[in-house]
Protein backbone atom coordinates (compact mmCIF):
# COMPACT_ATOMS: atom_id res chain seq x y z
CA UNK A 1 0.00 0.00 0.00
CA UNK A 2 1.16 3.49 -0.79
CA UNK A 3 1.60 5.79 2.12
CA UNK A 4 -0.60 8.84 2.00
CA UNK A 5 0.74 12.22 2.90
CA UNK A 6 -1.70 14.65 4.40
CA UNK A 7 -1.65 18.10 2.86
CA UNK A 8 -0.53 20.77 5.30
CA UNK A 9 -3.47 22.51 6.88
CA UNK A 10 -3.82 26.27 6.87
CA UNK A 11 -3.38 27.87 10.27
CA UNK A 12 -6.61 28.71 12.02
CA UNK A 13 -7.44 32.38 12.41
CA UNK A 14 -9.66 33.96 15.02
CA UNK A 15 -12.81 35.93 14.15
CA UNK A 16 -12.51 39.70 14.35
CA UNK A 17 -15.47 41.04 16.29
CA UNK A 18 -16.61 44.64 15.94
CA UNK A 19 -15.06 45.96 19.21
CA UNK A 20 -11.68 44.47 18.34
CA UNK A 21 -11.99 45.68 14.75
CA UNK A 22 -12.54 49.22 16.04
CA UNK A 23 -9.31 48.92 18.01
CA UNK A 24 -7.33 47.71 14.98
CA UNK A 25 -8.75 50.32 12.63
CA UNK A 26 -8.42 53.01 15.29
CA UNK A 27 -4.74 52.29 15.92
CA UNK A 28 -4.13 52.31 12.17
CA UNK A 29 -5.82 55.70 11.86
CA UNK A 30 -3.80 57.04 14.80
CA UNK A 31 -0.57 55.92 13.14
CA UNK A 32 -1.43 57.77 9.94
CA UNK A 33 -2.68 60.79 11.85
CA UNK A 34 0.63 61.14 13.69
CA UNK A 35 2.70 60.70 10.54
CA UNK A 36 0.63 63.10 8.42
CA UNK A 37 -0.14 65.79 10.98
CA UNK A 38 3.04 65.65 13.06
CA UNK A 39 5.90 64.32 10.95
CA UNK A 40 4.94 65.98 7.66
CA UNK A 41 4.77 69.56 9.02
CA UNK A 42 7.99 68.94 10.95
CA UNK A 43 9.75 67.96 7.73
CA UNK A 44 8.26 70.90 5.85
CA UNK A 45 9.45 73.27 8.59
CA UNK A 46 12.90 71.71 8.30
CA UNK A 47 13.01 72.67 4.62
CA UNK A 48 12.04 69.35 3.06
CA UNK A 49 10.10 69.70 -0.20
CA UNK A 50 6.37 68.86 -0.20
CA UNK A 51 7.04 65.77 -2.29
CA UNK A 52 9.66 64.23 -0.03
CA UNK A 53 7.79 65.23 3.12
CA UNK A 54 4.75 63.41 1.73
CA UNK A 55 6.72 60.33 0.67
CA UNK A 56 8.61 60.12 3.98
CA UNK A 57 5.52 60.52 6.16
CA UNK A 58 3.42 58.01 4.30
CA UNK A 59 6.28 55.55 3.92
CA UNK A 60 6.74 55.51 7.69
CA UNK A 61 3.03 54.93 8.31
CA UNK A 62 2.81 52.19 5.68
CA UNK A 63 6.01 50.57 6.94
CA UNK A 64 4.39 50.39 10.37
CA UNK A 65 1.43 48.57 8.81
CA UNK A 66 3.81 46.21 6.99
CA UNK A 67 5.56 45.40 10.25
CA UNK A 68 2.25 44.86 12.03
CA UNK A 69 1.10 42.55 9.24
CA UNK A 70 4.27 40.49 9.39
CA UNK A 71 4.06 40.10 13.16
CA UNK A 72 0.35 39.28 13.02
CA UNK A 73 0.74 36.65 10.29
CA UNK A 74 3.65 35.10 12.18
CA UNK A 75 1.51 35.03 15.32
CA UNK A 76 -1.20 33.23 13.33
CA UNK A 77 1.33 30.61 12.27
CA UNK A 78 1.73 31.71 8.66
CA UNK A 79 5.23 31.64 7.14
CA UNK A 80 6.18 34.94 5.54
CA UNK A 81 6.32 33.58 2.00
CA UNK A 82 4.98 34.58 -1.39
CA UNK A 83 2.35 31.84 -1.12
CA UNK A 84 1.09 33.32 2.13
CA UNK A 85 0.68 36.76 0.61
CA UNK A 86 -1.07 35.34 -2.46
CA UNK A 87 -3.42 33.37 -0.25
CA UNK A 88 -4.27 36.21 2.12
CA UNK A 89 -4.73 38.77 -0.66
CA UNK A 90 -6.84 36.29 -2.67
CA UNK A 91 -4.67 36.63 -5.78
CA UNK A 92 -6.19 34.45 -8.46
CA UNK A 93 -6.99 34.47 -12.15
CA UNK A 94 -10.22 36.28 -12.98
CA UNK A 95 -12.70 35.04 -15.59
CA UNK A 96 -13.65 37.49 -18.37
CA UNK A 97 -16.96 38.36 -16.68
CA UNK A 98 -15.17 39.29 -13.45
CA UNK A 99 -12.74 41.47 -15.41
CA UNK A 100 -15.71 43.24 -16.96
CA UNK A 101 -17.20 43.98 -13.54
CA UNK A 102 -13.81 45.11 -12.23
CA UNK A 103 -13.17 47.54 -15.07
CA UNK A 104 -16.76 48.80 -15.00
CA UNK A 105 -16.73 49.45 -11.25
CA UNK A 106 -13.33 51.14 -11.51
CA UNK A 107 -14.63 53.53 -14.17
CA UNK A 108 -17.78 54.15 -12.13
CA UNK A 109 -15.71 54.92 -9.05
CA UNK A 110 -13.50 57.27 -11.05
CA UNK A 111 -16.58 59.09 -12.35
CA UNK A 112 -18.19 59.34 -8.92
CA UNK A 113 -14.95 60.70 -7.49
CA UNK A 114 -15.12 63.59 -9.93
CA UNK A 115 -18.78 64.22 -9.17
CA UNK A 116 -18.10 64.33 -5.42
CA UNK A 117 -15.39 67.00 -5.67
CA UNK A 118 -17.89 69.82 -4.87
CA UNK A 119 -18.93 67.90 -1.75
CA UNK A 120 -15.31 67.51 -0.66
CA UNK A 121 -14.75 71.22 -1.22
CA UNK A 122 -17.81 72.10 0.84
CA UNK A 123 -16.59 69.95 3.74
CA UNK A 124 -13.07 71.38 3.46
CA UNK A 125 -14.44 74.92 3.81
CA UNK A 126 -15.80 74.11 7.27
CA UNK A 127 -13.32 75.56 9.75
CA UNK A 128 -12.85 72.38 11.78
CA UNK A 129 -12.19 70.33 8.62
CA UNK A 130 -10.07 72.86 6.71
CA UNK A 131 -6.98 71.16 5.20
CA UNK A 132 -3.70 72.31 6.78
CA UNK A 133 -1.31 74.36 4.68
CA UNK A 134 1.45 71.74 4.75
CA UNK A 135 -0.55 69.19 2.73
CA UNK A 136 0.46 68.81 -0.94
CA UNK A 137 -1.90 70.37 -3.46
CA UNK A 138 -3.04 66.96 -4.72
CA UNK A 139 -4.54 66.23 -1.28
CA UNK A 140 -6.24 69.59 -0.83
CA UNK A 141 -9.64 69.86 -2.57
CA UNK A 142 -9.57 73.66 -2.22
CA UNK A 143 -6.43 73.96 -4.35
CA UNK A 144 -7.12 74.32 -8.09
CA UNK A 145 -5.92 71.22 -9.93
CA UNK A 146 -4.05 71.97 -13.13
CA UNK A 147 -2.22 69.37 -15.15
CA UNK A 148 1.45 70.23 -15.38
CA UNK A 149 4.31 68.62 -17.23
CA UNK A 150 6.90 70.78 -15.48
CA UNK A 151 6.31 70.19 -11.77
CA UNK A 152 4.86 67.60 -9.41
CA UNK A 153 3.97 68.31 -5.78
CA UNK A 154 5.96 71.49 -5.85
CA UNK A 155 9.09 69.86 -7.29
CA UNK A 156 10.35 70.79 -10.74
CA UNK A 157 10.48 67.87 -13.16
CA UNK A 158 13.22 69.50 -15.22
CA UNK A 159 15.90 66.83 -15.30
CA UNK A 160 14.10 64.95 -12.51
CA UNK A 161 11.57 62.76 -14.30
CA UNK A 162 12.64 59.95 -12.00
CA UNK A 163 10.37 61.57 -9.39
CA UNK A 164 7.33 60.22 -11.22
CA UNK A 165 8.93 56.77 -11.31
CA UNK A 166 9.69 56.92 -7.59
CA UNK A 167 6.09 57.95 -6.91
CA UNK A 168 4.77 55.03 -8.95
CA UNK A 169 7.06 52.64 -7.07
CA UNK A 170 5.90 54.16 -3.79
CA UNK A 171 2.27 53.48 -4.67
CA UNK A 172 3.02 49.98 -5.92
CA UNK A 173 5.34 48.81 -3.15
CA UNK A 174 4.40 50.67 0.02
CA UNK A 175 0.68 50.94 -0.62
CA UNK A 176 0.31 47.30 -1.67
CA UNK A 177 2.57 45.81 0.99
CA UNK A 178 1.34 48.18 3.68
CA UNK A 179 -2.31 49.09 3.43
CA UNK A 180 -3.54 46.19 1.30
CA UNK A 181 -1.78 43.47 3.29
CA UNK A 182 -2.95 44.88 6.61
CA UNK A 183 -6.57 45.61 5.77
CA UNK A 184 -7.40 43.07 3.07
CA UNK A 185 -4.80 40.45 3.91
CA UNK A 186 -5.02 40.35 7.70
CA UNK A 187 -8.20 42.04 8.95
CA UNK A 188 -10.72 41.14 6.22
CA UNK A 189 -10.33 37.32 6.44
CA UNK A 190 -11.02 37.56 10.18
CA UNK A 191 -14.10 39.68 9.56
CA UNK A 192 -15.35 37.15 7.02
CA UNK A 193 -15.60 34.62 9.84
CA UNK A 194 -18.01 36.95 11.65
CA UNK A 195 -20.03 38.62 8.90
CA UNK A 196 -19.79 36.17 6.01
CA UNK A 197 -21.05 37.64 2.75
CA UNK A 198 -21.57 41.03 4.41
CA UNK A 199 -17.97 41.33 5.55
CA UNK A 200 -17.13 43.57 2.58
CA UNK A 201 -19.74 46.09 3.75
CA UNK A 202 -18.57 46.17 7.37
CA UNK A 203 -14.95 46.30 6.27
CA UNK A 204 -15.67 49.09 3.78
CA UNK A 205 -17.45 51.21 6.39
CA UNK A 206 -14.60 50.80 8.87
CA UNK A 207 -12.06 51.52 6.15
CA UNK A 208 -13.94 54.75 5.40
CA UNK A 209 -13.92 55.71 9.08
CA UNK A 210 -10.19 54.96 9.12
CA UNK A 211 -9.68 57.89 6.73
CA UNK A 212 -11.89 60.27 8.72
CA UNK A 213 -9.15 61.57 11.08
CA UNK A 214 -6.78 62.00 8.12
CA UNK A 215 -8.87 63.38 5.24
CA UNK A 216 -12.40 64.10 6.52
CA UNK A 217 -13.22 65.92 3.28
CA UNK A 218 -12.64 62.76 1.21
CA UNK A 219 -14.78 60.27 3.16
CA UNK A 220 -17.82 60.86 0.94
Amino acid sequence: MKATIDAPQRPLIKPLTLPLALVYFGLSALTFRLCVYQLMPFLRHAGVSPYWAFISSYSLALTALMGATGLALHQDGYPLTRTTFQDRLCFQSLPPKAWGWTIGLFLLGFLLTGLLIPTAQAIARVAVFRPPAFLPDVLNPLTPKTASLTQFMGVSLAGQWWLLISYALFLLVFNLLGEELWFRGYLLPRQQLVYGRWSWLVHGLLWTLFHLPIYPWYVV
